[in-house]
């Protein structure tokens, strides 16, 4: 009874295996219901074709699929496919860890038609113009309040607010120091040439033989600011042609006309109207003498330069302002309150006049040191502001004699003073003048400017205008020298402000306010300083002519790329490197629209760079030098100092805030070059020790760094920029900006050094190395073949010297290059 039925058993056992499972039994084979489906997909497919074949008379298309071809097929599909997803997961997290190991060297790419570009610089850009922006309404609205504080100051102190010091000339008050009042006082064709700006002006504007480099630059389309002391700039004069406004002048706020205002302007702009012969010329003509004038009274100086650099009186705002003044400092010969009067314009309680060479604290009006660092470094930060160094050196009776001084609003005549009462010539000794810089042209941000006279050189018997290693050099008698109280280089540069008594015999020739044809000779470093004020103008023309589609807001230089400009283009004077007396050298403006012309042939950045560095980080990039002098020279907007508010005679403590130290090395390591180091001797003061030719070191006193290599081996080398955060007891550092020119040196070209798509998007990752600050358009083709085949895959700019971008692009295969944004390409 119980063997028929154990079959049956069996059979329904093995039914509802069947059908639990999926399983095909057939020809002794067992498919599972995967293969099945499998197997019976690939036969209906061999059948169909099969009959197709055989109504056109031909044979089946390879063999009869079989069962047992499909045993286990779909478990080994899976398995591929788990292990095709297990790869592309893996792929995805290599790729996930190389962005990641890539990121930060990643780059912003600016896709071509982008509206808005919202990378680093572009981003970095438009804070710093909000905060200026800012800054001005907050400094418009406490105006007021300045005014309030100022006006309770001058009637504790018992002084006037302005109190005239000769003809058409007065000191403003502008704070104190140790309850003592202290006082603001003042400080065309030839002056151009001897910069060697006439040589960048259209042919045959001179009556003497003058170089012409073809450029025709005349400073048109820039805007100059200028702030005065003594009054206002006589807009009418013929010589300005309505291209210079006086601001600030209205019927609610007349200002008098100056002579020191008008011939500041015409140093800067005078058209070259008038006509003095074939030996004079038209000697009025100012350095850039097309340029636009914006000239402001200094009252509101706070405010108005706050307002002018944001770009609210003249858009996109002031790039460069003039300021021919300075503290009043030591002593003076003047008319008042007698003639040949020797006044005493130093602190009372002191010998020495601890003004000079001071960096002095916050003022009430902004004029202070202290406030124009802090402008400069976190505000206006492409503005550069130029001060003449001042006029008061080896000023002095030079003996105990009578003088005279100010007490409140009267005049204190001092006879029969002792000898030791009184320093009775300014500065630290009797030859050279050392430490007699006047604040704020003692500030580490803005560009100072010393005077010396007329600058020529002998070709064949005669004098041509303008600098040769021939060239009778010779510093104006007046120029203030450094260093400052800390030991930094001042002035930065000089140019010319007083007339070579062997080449002519007159002073230089500027526009006066008497009249609107009247003229006048003047002589200082109030008028060296708008020469180079007005001739940096002719770089920036000579820019934007090779790159006419940069955005003012984003792409102009910051203030210490146009100082650095001023600086590294300057002719070496005397001994090689930098000094007291001269600062980096002569101001040339024909090697500063050089500069410009390397840049824009090279390619943006390659040799004027800006950098922004992060507290200890260093960057550094491989260039080629072929055995031509090689310079490299580095310049920052520095945080404000923190000067003392205990008032000394020459205060020695840093007023550095970020040590940015420069050097180069060869690529092998086996020679390292340091920049020029001067020795300011701060103990002793001897002039001997100032006076000695500068060496190379490391520099933790100056905001600005120059190495040179007078004769390079033809070989690679590594320059090397470190962000070596603040000094022992100084404030905590920060990020820094920091501004990079370098000459005689070829930038190697970018080079892509990996590629790789990928899998799971439309990614690309390309790295490649580049000097930073440099300016790229990365394009893109899949044919290699076909020139005209490359296209835009945007722009960026190199960061340090190993860089990534990820252009995302649909093509498997695609070909990648880089090339720098040159000057007239687009």
């Amino acid at each position: 009874m119980k063997r028929p039925f154990r079959p049956a058993i069996w059979l329904i056992a093995l039914g509802a295996s069947h059908i639990f499972s999926g399983s095909y039994a057939g020809a002794g084979v067992i498919l599972s219901s995967e293969d099945e489906r499998a197997y019976l997909e690939a036969h209906d497919s061999w059948q169909r074709m099969a009959d197709v074949n055989a109504e056109v008379g031909l044979p089946p298309f390879g063999g009869e699929p079989k069962p047992e071809e499909f045993v286990g097929f779909s478990a080994t599909q899976q398995a591929e496919a788990e292990s095709a997803a297990a790869a592309a997961k893996a792929a995805e997290a290599r790729w996930q860890q190389k962005i990641k190991d890539a990121r930060p060297m990643l780059r912003d790419l600016v896709r071509p038609g982008m509206a808005t570009s919202g990378d680093y610089r572009t981003a970095v850009a438009r804070q710093e113009k909000e905060r200026l922006l800012s800054l001005a309404d907050e400094r418009w609205a406490k105006r007021d309040e300045v005014e309030r504080r100022l006006d309770e100051m001058a009637d504790r102190l018992g002084v006037a607010r302005k109190t005239p010091i000769g003809k058409d000339r007065h000191a403003v008050l502008a704070g104190e120091m140790n309850g003592e009042p202290v006082w603001i006082v003042s400080q065309n064709q030839i002056a151009a040439a001897s910069i060697s700006a006439d040589e960048l002006w259209p042919t045959n504007m001179t009556p003497w033989p003058s170089a012409s480099t073809g450029l025709g630059l005349t400073g048109t389309n820039v805007v100059l600011g200028m702030w005065e002391v003594d009054g206002a700039v006589r807009e009418s004069h013929l010589e300005f042609q309505g291209r210079v406004v006086q601001m600030d002048q209205n019927a609610t706020n007349p200002i008098p006309l100056n002579y020191h205002a008008t011939g500041v302007a015409g140093t800067l702009a005078a058209g070259g109207a008038s006509y003095f012969g074939s030996y004079y010329g038209y000697a009025m003509r100012g350095v850039a003498y097309q340029a636009n004038v914006d000239a402001f009274d200094i009252k509101n100086l706070s405010s108005e330069l706050a307002d002018a650099a944001a770009g609210t009186t003249n858009e996109p705002g002031l790039r460069l302002s003039n300021h021919s003044w300075s503290l009043a400092n030591g002593w003076r010969l003047q008319d008042e309150p007698v003639s040949n009067a020797w006044v005493w314009r130093g602190l009372y309680g002191f010998a020495e006049d601890p003004k000079f060479g001071a960096y002095t604290p916050s003022f009430d009006d902004g004029k202070g040191c202290e406030d124009i660092d802090e402008f400069l470094h976190a505000n206006a930060t492409r503005h550069l502001l130029v001060y003449s160094a001042g006029n008061d050196r080896l000023s002095g009776p030079g003996i105990a004699t009578n003088y005279y001084m100010k007490s409140g609003t009267n005049w204190v005549h001092i006879t029969n003073p002792p000898a030791n009462e009184r320093d009775w010539r300014n500065g630290d000794g009797d030859t050279y003048g050392f430490d007699t810089m006047a604040a704020p042209g003692t500030a580490k941000n803005v560009l100072t400017v010393g005077s010396v006279l007329d600058v020529y050189h002998i070709i064949d018997s005669y004098a041509h205008l303008g600098y040769s290693t021939n060239s009778p050099m010779a510093l104006s008698g007046f120029s203030a020298c450094g260093p400052t109280d800390d030991g930094r280089i001042k002035p930065d540069v000089v140019a010319v402000g007083e007339r070579h008594p062997e080449l002519r015999p007159f002073n230089l020739v500027t526009p006066d306010s008497d009249s609107d044809s009247d003229w006048q000779y003047q002589q200082g470093t109030s008028f060296a300083a708008p020469g180079v004020t007005a001739g940096l103008a002719l770089p920036l023309q000579r820019r934007g002519q090779l790159f006419p589609s940069l955005s003012a807001e984003v792409d102009d230089y910051r203030g210490s790329t146009l100082k650095a400009l001023a600086i590294h283009t300057a002719d070496d004077l005397w001994n090689p490197g930098p000094d007291y007396l001269t600062g980096w050298g002569l101001f040339n403006c024909v090697s500063a629209v050089g500069q410009i012309e390397l840049d824009g042939n090279d390619g943006r950045g390659a040799h004027i760079k800006e950098i922004d560095l992060a507290v200890g980080e260093t960057n550094s990039w491989l260039v080629a030098l072929d055995g031509t002098p090689f310079k490299l020279t580095g310049v920052w907007s520095d945080p404000p100092g923190v000067p003392s508010t205990n008032v000394t005679v020459d205060p020695t403590v840093p007023m550095l805030v970020h040590n940015i130290d420069l050097r180069v090395e060869a690529e092998d390591g086996s020679q390292t070059f340091l920049p020029w180091v001067l020795n300011p001797d701060l103990s002793n003061k001897t002039e001997a020790a100032r006076a000695t030719a500068a060496t190379t070191g490391y520099d933790d006193r100056n905001n600005i760094e120059q190495v040179v290599i007078i004769a390079p081996a033809a070989e690679t080398y590594r320059i090397v920029v470190v962000h070596s955060g603040g000094l022992p007891g100084g404030p905590t550092p920060t990020n820094q900006w920091v501004s990079l020119l370098t000459s005689g040196d070829t930038p190697l070209p970018p080079k892509i050094t990996h590629i790789e798509r990928s899998l799971s998007t439309n990614q690309f990752l390309v790295e490649f190395e580049c000097g930073p600050g440099e300016y790229l358009h990365l394009e893109t083709t899949t044919n290699l073949l076909a020139e005209g085949s490359w296209e835009s895959a945007g722009t960026l700019v190199a960061e340090a010297w190993s860089n990534a971008v990820l252009p995302e692009y649909d093509a498997d295969v695609r070909f990648w290059r880089l090339r720098r944004e040159t000057g007239g390409q687009p």
